[in-house]
């Protein structure tokens, strides 16, 4: 079988989501015997993470000058009329995390692209109900299971005044309204009032890492911390400094359980890294999480349907979208079970407990079912049909 060229363009040096789904996906297709691959960067932030042997790929595979079929544009559609290449079948990776997508990106992707590539089943459902006419398949991006098979050998990321007899929820996300930081800590905060051998982990940023916005996150939770009438408030440390691969990976390592309350996700990368390292996860029962999360393997929150709002600095947030609202008092049931259950467990070794039950079922789903052997291998036949169309 002749090898297909695909070129891949995205945020591959960033450090937001989109920038790990590209990373992901061309390590997948640089190790595919069927592609022969060379990327294109672009970049959406100033953020630059330490990408370790990465670094190296993607230098190569930039340098490379070769034929392609496809061109994989791994952005946001407003940028496509810009980077497509008109002589080129062009695809564009995507996705959104509310009820519909922008209108303008609707007349992005069925103008310059004959195909659009979206990580779950959610996002296909919620860009054909607005209208994108061109193909839509659903390529999910996927883990290294053998970088995960070792996870024995990380070491667990030192986090100052993180004591080791203490039980350490912890979640990652970039502040936003999204992400619903402020319903995270008031479901912590209330859970635990006066407990003492708890903590919240938050590896969060505002727009960037930088020491002025690092001030702007420890403010807002303070402020948060001040709305709740406390008895003696449980303990936050707040990570927001950037990290390594290894490191955040250390991170996952280092507590024990993933929270977000998030209102949705197009796809929910951390989420699916924590659940690879064999931690339980509590999080919203909606949105793109829902392709590898179950009753099964995690806990979910339930939720309503509500108006987007608080995100006036993104101009793709329109008034007639909704996202979830979380129940937060079920959040807060959650924590406190895992709480208790590995209370019990402190001593290493997890016993038969439900929290146990799922986390080793979850990691089992993600490792087989996302591991980056089949997901390439889906997005490799995708890309066949769509260059053989």
């Amino acid at each position: 079988m002749d090898k297909i060229g695909i070129k891949y363009c995205g945020p591959v040096h960033d450090s937001s989501g989109y920038a790990q789904f590209a990373r992901n996906f061309i390590n997948g297709l640089s190790k595919n015997t069927e592609v022969n691959l060379s990327v294109e960067a672009v970049s959406f932030e100033n953020a630059r993470p330490n990408l370790g042997p990465m670094e190296d790929l993607l230098k190569s595979l930039e340098n490379k000058r070769s034929r392609y079929d496809l061109k994989i544009l791994n952005v946001t559609p407003e940028m496509l009329p810009r980077l497509v290449d008109a002589d080129k079948k062009n695809v564009c990776f995507t996705m959104f995390e509310t009820s519909r997508i922008p209108t303008v990106w609707v007349e992005c992707l069925n103008r310059y692209t004959v195909a659009c590539l979206v990580p779950c089943t959610w996002n296909k459902e919620v860009f054909r109900d607005s209208g994108v006419k061109v193909p839509i398949y659903v390529v999910p991006p996927g883990i290294d299971a053998s970088y995960y098979s070792r996870i024995d050998k990380i070491e667990p990321t030192e986090l100052s005044n993180l004591p080791n007899d203490c039980i350490a929820f912890y979640s990652v996300f970039q502040w936003t309204e999204r992400k619903n930081p402020i319903g995270l800590i008031m479901s912590y905060l209330a859970a635990f009032d006066g407990v003492e051998d708890v903590y919240l982990v938050l590896k969060t940023y505002g727009a960037d890492t930088s020491p002025v916005q690092q001030k702007r996150v420890r403010d807002m939770i303070l402020a948060t911390k001040a709305q709740l009438n406390l008895k003696k408030a449980p303990k936050i440390l707040f990570v927001g400094s950037l990290l390594s691969v290894e490191q955040m990976t250390g991170l996952h390592k280092r507590c024990d359980c993933f929270v977000l309350p998030h209102r949705a996700e197009g796809f929910g990368m951390p989420h699916l890294e924590a659940m690879a390292c064999g931690k339980p996860v509590i999080s919203t029962g909606f949105s793109g999480n829902m392709d590898f999360m179950t009753p099964e393997n995690s806990y979910l929150l339930d939720y309503q349907m509500t108006i987007v709002c608080n995100m006036p600095w993104i101009k793709w947030y329109e008034a007639d979208m909704e996202w979830a609202d979380p129940d937060l008092t079920q959040l807060k049931k959650y924590m406190r079970e895992v709480y208790r259950e590995m209370k019990i467990t402190k001593s290493g070794k997890m016993l038969n407990t439900k929290t146990a039950s799922l986390a080793r079922c979850g990691q089992k789903d993600v490792l087989e079912r996302f591991n980056l052997e089949v997901t390439t291998d889906r997005l490799v036949k995708v890309c066949r049909e769509i260059n053989n169309a």
